[in-house]
């Protein structure tokens, strides 16, 4: 068998065309934020605690890395060997190293430093003291619109153990 090809010469060769698929833009989670936070504590002491956050970000790809430092009013009580400990505040400063998942999903690790002050009674003697410490956690974020984001994180926080009274650790 033999074949020819043969073209009209009156047939225009017509355009092939698609419509773009539409791609909602990309959240992006570089620069710098504000914010506030609220929670709970539990362990030897517990309560709520209220403040304000600020931080910046910065994002290659999906990989999102930064710094956030937090600054919160606590009701922190408890009563540790006998001796009732209470903490006002407490700070921390603390990397951030997460992956950006989908449009609007950051799922990230935290650690850095983490300062209180404690305040111990007993007896009606009391001695306070401000601690130096260091945290951990994990948190995921949303964002809700491209201004507003909200997330949950935990953070395990440790300020070790501290002399009061001139030689009771707690």
């Amino acid at each position: 068998g033999l074949s020819i090809a043969a073209n009209a010469a009156d047939m225009a060769a017509k355009p092939i065309y698609k419509a773009p698929a539409y791609q909602a833009p990309m959240y992006s989670w570089t620069g710098p934020y504000v914010g506030i936070v609220g929670g709970g504590s539990f362990g030897d002491i517990s309560g709520y605690n209220f403040g304000g956050t600020l931080g910046y970000n910065w994002q290659m790809g999906a990989f999102v890395y930064g710094i956030e430092g937090d600054l919160s009013y606590t009701s922190n009580d408890g009563t540790v060997s006998g001796v009732k400990i209470t903490q006002d505040y407490m700070t921390t400063v603390r990397g951030r190293f997460g992956w950006a998942f989908g449009q609007r999903t950051l799922v990230y690790g935290t650690g850095g430093y983490a300062g209180s002050n404690f305040k111990a009674t007993v007896a009606g003697l009391s001695d306070e003291k401000f601690r130096n410490g260091w945290t951990l956690g994990a948190g995921v974020e949303y964002a809700l619109l491209p201004q507003w984001t909200i997330k949950a994180e935990y953070l395990y926080i440790d300020y070790g153990s501290q002399n009061y009274f001139s030689g009771t650790a707690l």
